[in-house]
């Protein structure tokens, strides 16, 4: 028998969810104690900004990640979010708005960079000491990551 996504969801959700009686589900009870008023919280894991830099011939490329909490709402072309301050050595050097991308068209690849997120006019994460870690830029305009590959092509854990 072949059943679609929409057809396993279905009967995930029958056999999961709660029972004919008024049973609540395993699914929509919180497993730590707390007060929220019936409300199912999804708990994500801790992330920072993930600022990387990258020297490429139009000067240092800057990518970082937008966090959920500086998500302020959606455009026609995707999410909207905070405003971001970029320092190169500590001085600011632009403000980027409806992106998480910069060039820095006078940096270096000795330059450390840094970025904040502007949130509500205010230096979001500066305000708590807390600007993204500073980075240097890499040698190129990629980074090679070395895979560790078991020989026989399996992991320790089978």
């Amino acid at each position: 028998m072949r059943t679609t996504k929409t057809t396993a969801a279905a009967i995930a959700a029958l056999t999961r969810g709660p029972s004919a009686v008024g049973g609540v589900s395993a699914a929509a009870t919180p497993a730590h104690g707390g007060d929220h008023a019936g409300r199912h919280t999804v708990q994500l894991e801790h992330l920072t900004g993930g600022l990387v830099a990258a020297s490429t011939s139009e000067g240092v490329f800057l990518s970082w990640r937008l966090l959920g909490d500086e998500v302020s709402g959606h455009t026609d072309t995707g999410m909207a979010g905070a405003t971001f301050a970029v320092y190169r050595d500590g001085r600011r050097v632009a403000t980027v708005t409806d992106s998480t991308n910069y060039v820095d068209a006078h940096g270096s690849s000795r330059a450390r960079y840094a970025v904040a997120p502007i949130l509500e006019g205010r230096h979001g994460r500066e305000r708590l000491g807390q600007r993204s870690a500073p980075v240097r830029a890499w040698s190129d305009d990629h980074l090679d990551i070395p895979l560790n590959k078991p020989a026989d092509g399996v992991t320790p854990a089978g």
